[in-house]
């Protein structure tokens, strides 16, 4: 049997010590907006209320799931904490025009501000308060008694937004380092190819998962290569570089570097969690409000449709002709348009770089050689430049000239 009465006052007596105490949490939600709104006006509104009581409602339908999946909460966590910790190792030899000094700093303090939050910031807190009290010998003893993450157990709202957070972080981090290197855009040219024409007996599920999520038109300007002589024409849409211009090169026996996928023609992987950005300024970065309008509820409902495509669409209707919506349904709208997103958030872009670039190590290894062959004994690329050997291998396969416009 649950004790509403007890979750309630313990999270009441939690929030303002947040607030105090550690004002840059990374995540705040109605009831911690709404303590923080008590403190300035000695005021209780409506939405602390209804916060409250939302909590309550949440711990009675979950019961004690709601302590104990803290567990998987910081399991998740930390595996998102060592998967950053693992790429900054992995990359820290690697240097290129594209990832500077400054990336580097910046995914350095987002690996930081994951162990500063593993720490528990608050308990940390609380700590060096009793450290600092005249009643330190007493205080000091209920403290040891007072488990880690109270306000995490006590509260599955932010519980679920701290999940959010994190999950966010890695997706800013994963796109900007593998957009950055070309490593899973460039090499998915090649897997495709080897696929399509039968060559490899094995699915490369992750980089298959990315096509889906993404797009195949993220992937392949134009749209997917149907003959062998698009392969070379479609990477070089994808970087940039236009078939001639590499042919000028391939005849002088230079090679295609990261300088080239820097040129503004070049195409990226962009995000297609639409719903999960729209609510980051709200749940993310603690802005204050969140301003719904007829456009931005529209989208939530066409996002919800499309994740019924498979069983059949509905026609949805434009803003203008579009039926009133109650809150509820914007709600269950809501919950399905963000579902539909939850792979493409939550996918490990880390570790895939660090797969794909291994495969990339290996396959330069076994055709170095023919690549000399092919394009002169001086032909050599440099660690950052394995994603542009793509460049170099698809048009091999090219039964038409490279030299046209």
């Amino acid at each position: 049997m649950i004790d509403h009465g007890f979750v309630t006052t313990e999270l009441w007596f939690k929030a303002p010590a947040l607030v105090h105490h550690v004002p840059d949490y990374p995540c705040t939600d109605e009831f911690i907006r709404g303590v923080k709104e008590f403190k300035e006006t000695k005021k209780i509104s409506f939405g602390l209320i209804f916060a409250a009581q939302v909590n309550v409602d949440i711990h009675q339908v979950v019961g004690s799931y709601a302590k104990q999946a803290i567990h998987t909460l910081l399991a998740r966590i930390k595996t998102m904490d060592v998967e950053l910790k693992s790429h900054i190792d992995f990359q820290k030899d690697i240097k290129g025009p594209n990832w500077s000094a400054r990336d580097e700093r910046w995914l350095k303090a987002l690996q930081e501000g994951f162990d500063w939050f593993l720490d528990d910031p608050l308990h940390k807190a609380k700590t060096m308060v009793v450290n600092n009290s005249p009643n330190r010998q007493e205080v000091s003893v209920h403290l040891e008694r007072t488990k880690k993450w109270r306000i995490l157990r006590r509260s599955p709202v932010i519980a679920g937004l701290t999940l959010n957070y994190h999950r966010a972080e890695m997706h800013e981090a994963g796109l900007n380092v593998t957009n950055a290197w070309g490593s899973l855009v460039l090499p998915a040219q090649l897997y495709c190819a080897l696929e399509d024409e039968d060559y490899t007996e094995s699915i490369w599920m992750d980089m298959s998962i990315l096509c889906k999520d993404f797009g195949e038109e993220q992937f392949f300007v134009g749209g997917r290569p149907d003959k062998v002589s698009d392969y070379a024409k479609r990477f070089m849409l994808q970087v940039g570089v236009s078939a001639a211009a590499f042919a000028k090169k391939r005849r002088r026996g230079a090679k295609m570097g990261v300088e080239d996928f820097s040129r503004a023609g070049a195409r990226f992987l962009t995000t297609r969690a639409s719903i999960h950005k729209s609510l980051q300024d709200r749940y993310h970065r603690n802005a204050n409000r969140m301003d719904w309008t007829a456009e931005s509820i529209n989208e939530i409902r066409l996002r919800a449709e499309s994740q019924g495509k498979g069983k059949g669409k509905r026609a949805v209707p434009s803003v203008g002709q579009e039926s009133r919506v109650s809150p509820v349904g914007v709600l269950s709208l809501l919950v399905m348009a963000i579902q539909g997103e939850v792979q493409e958030f939550a996918f490990g872009y880390l570790r895939t770089h660090q797969m794909s670039w291994n495969i990339l190590r290996g396959i330069y290894m076994g055709c170095e050689p023919y690549l000399k062959e092919t394009y002169g004994s001086n032909f050599n690329l440099k660690e950052r430049e394995l994603p542009f050997m793509i460049g170099h291998i698809l048009p091999l396969a090219d039964d038409e000239p490279m030299d046209t416009p």
